[in-house]
């Protein structure tokens, strides 16, 4: 999942806005997950769940080809 943002930049602020959100919450594990996979979701979304639908998009691809 990617946040819809006007521009590149745009998506990097938003980025860097939950990952400071979530180091605050003493969670810079996560944050830095999020960071990596693009994840710019706020943080009440659990990452377990965000990672399991982004891996069934891909598992559902690749059962299609």
């Amino acid at each position: 999942m990617e946040a819809i943002a006007a521009s590149d930049s745009d998506q990097i602020i938003y980025h860097l806005e939950y990952g400071n959100i979530l180091s605050n919450l003493n969670r810079p594990e996560e944050a830095k997950v999020r960071y990596e996979m693009g994840l710019a979701i706020s943080p009440e979304v659990p990452l377990e769940s965000l990672l399991h639908n982004q891996l069934s998009a891909k598992l559902a691809a690749l059962a299609q080809q």
